[in-house]
C-alpha cells in the first residue's frame, strides 16, 4: 500500500489543507484535473500517473489491466475488466447488469459522485488482507456508520481500483 498525501491539485498548495477543503479543489477543477502527491517519509512528489501499488512482491501500475468479480443479491457473480486508476463507481454503472442503486436510491438523494449521500457504498473483500486496498478514510468513515459490521465498506465514488478485489454491492 502507498501511502500518499494530495500535495496540489491543479498547481494549488494543498498539503496543509483539511480533507473537506482538498475535496473541494479537487470539485472546482476541471474535468482534466492534475493532483500532485508526497509519498510517505519522503520529501518527493509524485504525479498519479506515477503511482504504483505493491502487492506480495506485484506491482499495479496506474493503467495495469485486472479483474474486479462483482457479488449481488440474488445474482450471478460478475467479472469486470478494468484498469487500475479507473474509479470504482463508474466502472461499476458502466455494466448495466450491476445494480449499484437500488430502489429508492436510484431516484432520490443520489449525489452523482461526490461523496456526499452515501448511497454507493460497498464492501471490498480485499483478498490480500488489507494490502491493496488499505484502510479507508477518515471521510468516509464518517459517512458509513455502524461499527465492526461495516468495517469493509467503502464509497465507490471516492475509491479508484488499486488491484484486484471482490466487490458487493449492497
Amino acid at each position: 500500500m502507498i501511502n500518499a498525501k494530495i500535495m496540489k491539485v491543479d498547481g494549488k498548495e494543498v498539503g496543509g489543507l483539511t480533507f473537506e477543503q482538498v475535496m473541494d479543489a479537487i470539485v472546482e477543477g476541471g474535468s482534466e484535473l492534475s493532483v500532485e502527491f508526497a509519498l510517505a517519509g519522503s520529501a518527493s512528489t509524485a504525479s498519479a500517473t506515477e503511482e504504483t501499488t505493491e502487492v506480495e512482491n506485484e506491482a499495479f501500475k496506474i493503467g495495469t489491466p485486472i479483474s474486479i468479480t462483482v457479488q449481488q443479491p440474488d445474482k450471478a457473480d460478475i467479472v469486470l475488466e478494468a484498469k487500475v486508476g479507473d474509479n470504482l463507481r463508474k466502472t461499476l454503472l458502466a455494466n448495466k447488469d450491476i445494480e449499484l442503486y437500488r430502489g429508492l436510491k436510484k431516484k432520490l438523494g443520489n449525489c452523482g459522485g461526490s461523496g456526499q449521500c452515501g448511497f454507493c457504498a460497498v464492501e471490498l473483500v480485499d483478498e490480500t488482507e488489507g494490502k491493496v486496498w488499505g484502510e479507508r478514510s477518515e471521510y468516509e468513515d464518517n459517512k458509513i456508520k455502524g461499527g465492526e459490521e461495516r468495517k469493509g465498506q467503502r464509497l465507490a465514488c471516492l475509491n479508484n481500483i488499486v488491484g484486484p478485489a471482490v466487490v458487493k454491492t449492497l
